[in-house]
């Protein structure tokens, strides 16, 4: 379900941030949103599930490194459309 929505909002997002439209600004901030909480949520069902799933360490190690990356790919970017949206967004 996330997945279909964030597509959705990403692709609504950049189209509406091109055209500097105000629901541009927010589809993008939704995505940003997305971006942050869903590897937080899939880390920690790692996390909490370690002993009950079959994981070979290779494959833990790229979750463990590539989530907290675009955790903060998502933190970064819901900052920076945050304190430029006078920038991103025409009055009107």
């Amino acid at each position: 379900g996330d997945t279909v929505a964030y597509i959705q909002l990403l692709i609504a997002g950049i189209i509406g941030l091109i055209k500097k439209s105000r629901l541009g600004y927010i589809a993008m901030m939704g995505s940003l949103a997305i971006s942050i909480y869903c590897p937080i949520v899939n880390l920690s069902a790692i996390y909490i599930g370690r002993d009950a799933l079959d994981l070979l360490p290779e494959k833990y190690i790229s979750f463990s490194i590539v989530l907290p990356i675009i955790t903060l790919y998502g933190i970064w970017g819901l900052w920076y459309v945050y304190h430029h949206y006078d920038e991103l967004v025409t009055s009107g």
